[in-house]
């Protein structure tokens, strides 16, 4: 078989790197073991873990994706707003940054916060925002031939799903009255 010059230097390197990648059947350098020290903490911690308790140490997590999910909710608040103004305008460019912002703060951002800190995910949460995706989408394409009616329907949508998923899913309600 004849093998072009080019190709030696490939097989060679080739060779080369699979020799010195370790193995994956378990033949790699044994690394020195490290004893573990065991923190105080740990210590409470272990006995709540093993009887299926959620750990103060979890619950403080949850309390700061909490309060993120609240600083994506104030930003998506303010550029709803900008972006309301824009429509009304038609300044397609801010509507166009508006809504790219909004697909990431709401669309991404906001569905992942909410999911951190709500571990059981109905169905229905993840077709609200799919909906609302689909909106934004609608709406940025509307942008783009300038179709203010269309923008504004799907603007509408947007809200509307804002709407729904804060009235099924918001944990603090607002008191009575305010």
């Amino acid at each position: 078989m004849f093998i072009l010059p080019k190709s030696n230097y490939i097989i060679t390197l080739a060779f080369l790197v699979i020799m010195l990648l370790p193995s994956c059947r378990g033949c790699e350098e044994p690394q020195e073991e490290t004893k573990k020290v065991i923190t105080q903490e740990e210590e409470e911690i272990a006995p709540m873990v093993q009887e299926g308790q959620r750990p103060a140490l979890e619950r403080s997590e949850g309390i700061e994706e909490s309060e993120e999910l609240k600083g994506i909710m104030a930003s998506a608040s303010r550029h709803m707003k900008t972006l309301e103004n824009a429509l009304g305008e038609e300044n397609w460019a801010i509507a166009r940054d508006s809504s790219k912002i909004l697909e990431d703060l709401i669309g991404r951002q906001c569905v992942n916060a909410y999911i951190k800190v709500n571990k059981d995910v109905s169905q229905d949460f993840v077709q609200i925002s799919q909906r609302f995706n689909d909106a934004v989408l609608r709406l940025l394409v509307a942008e783009g031939y300038q179709d203010a009616p269309l923008a504004l329907s799907q603007f509408k949508l947007m809200q509307e799903g804002c709407q729904e998923c804060h009235k099924k899913y918001r944990k603090e309600q607002s008191a009575p009255g305010g």
